[in-house]
């Protein structure tokens, strides 16, 4: 199972990247696109969508810590909404862009050590 969320984020991360050098994400980063914007809106309490996906939470609450450390300075609901639009409404700027992929890439990673929470599904 970590393996699958670690790959989902890889590929959300890439999307991520294609967004940041104004190139077209294509259909498999679409999908994870979705998949990385109810994810965020699990993760986050406050936010208007936490809830709506209950099959998420445990994902949500097992990445909670990394997700708040990783991606404290930059708004959820930014994030949320680039990724939901795949990309057609970026509310966040390059340099919060570049640090969201970044983010994703971490957390990607640190799934696949078997000391990380993820590791243990």
């Amino acid at each position: 199972m970590s393996l699958i969320i670690s790959s989902k984020l890889r590929t959300i991360a890439t999307g991520l990247l294609k967004i940041i050098t104004e190139q077209p994400i294509d259909e498999i980063e679409t999908k994870n696109f979705e998949w990385g914007a109810n994810l965020i809106g699990q993760v986050d309490w406050d936010s208007e969508h936490y809830g709506k996906h209950p099959e998420l939470s445990v994902i949500a609450t097992k990445l909670r810590p990394d997700v708040f450390k990783i991606f404290n300075a930059i708004p959820f609901e930014g994030i949320y909404q680039t990724l939901k639009s795949q990309g057609e409404k970026v509310p966040l700027s390059k340099e919060e862009l570049m640090q969201t992929y970044e983010g994703f890439m971490l957390i990607a990673t640190n799934i696949l050590y078997s000391s990380h929470p993820m590791g243990q599904i």
